[in-house]
């Protein structure tokens, strides 16, 4: 169900707020639910003081145990008193519900395009594929030499990808260097996986084990996405992190290689 629509029938059906409280407007859903209580309290009070009259007049045998008559007796008690607090207090309540249920919808349908429009400014353009294809194409940037060594210790990469909606999504992972490129290995589907077949575009932060104030910072692109060697891949970078076979295998996976050509490299610390 839509959060308009829900937010109303919470304000219609359950206390004029309610709605309010849904969509996280406290302040005005504390304030129509105040002012419903005090109106609702004061019609209580009339009802609670007509009910105790007719009482004593059973209780006084001025008025026979007849359902009809008590019906009758009430029906005219509330038509007979026409006080402009008692009209007032009715009309307040009334008024509430509305608000209630008009100001929760407005807002769930503001709200909800708002989140649309945020959506719509955080989303690629449909042709980013088409622009960051994969596929060298920028000067490569060479890892500077005092840094090579974090990438050939067993020190943790945390790559960035980029989700559908162009939010961030980061996975610690093993790497591996080539001379030129940055190499990673994962399982086909996995949603980094997902993500870099569908924009190639990374990042990559390592630390020093032995220094993590000492880090190297890569960006680029996937250049090379393939299955071939890449169950030899995985094993060579157990060895280097785990010193052993690689024990994490699950049935039916699949390992992929990514190359990443770095484009934009710096490093702090030495």
């Amino acid at each position: 169900m839509q959060k308009p629509i829900k937010a109303a029938l919470y304000s219609a059906l359950i206390f004029p707020g309610c709605g309010h409280f849904l969509l996280r407007c406290y302040r005005t859903g504390l304030l129509l639910l105040a002012i419903t209580v005090a109106a609702l309290g004061f019609i209580l009070n009339y009802a609670m003081t007509q009910a105790q009259k007719i009482a004593d007049q059973i209780l006084a045998n001025d008025l026979p145990i007849d359902p009809v008559l008590i019906a009758e007796r009430v029906s005219a008690a509330t038509h007979a008193d026409n006080s402009p607090a008692n009209q007032f207090a009715m009309s307040v309540l009334i008024v509430c519900w509305i608000i209630g249920i008009v100001d929760s919808y407005r807002i769930g349908r503001r709200d909800a395009a708002s989140d649309k429009k945020k959506l719509k400014f955080a989303a690629p353009p449909p042709n980013l594929a088409a622009r960051h294809s994969i596929g060298s194409t920028a000067m490569t940037a060479p890892i500077p030499s005092q840094y090579l060594d974090l990438l050939q210790k067993p020190a943790f990469a945390h790559l960035t990808t980029l989700m559908p909606d162009g939010s961030p999504q980061v996975s610690p992972v093993w790497c591996d260097f080539d001379g030129t490129h940055v190499v990673i290995n994962s399982a086909k589907g996995r949603q980094k996986d997902r993500n870099m077949r569908r924009d190639p575009r990374v990042a990559l932060a390592l630390s020093d084990p032995e220094n993590p104030y000492r880090y190297l910072q890569v960006r680029g692109k996937v250049i090379e996405v393939t299955e071939a060697d890449a169950d030899a891949s995985i094993e060579k970078l157990s060895q280097k992190y785990l010193g052993k076979a690689y024990p994490f295998r699950q049935p039916g996976e699949v390992r992929v290689i990514y190359r990443i050509e770095p484009e934009h490299v710096s490093g702090t610390g030495s």
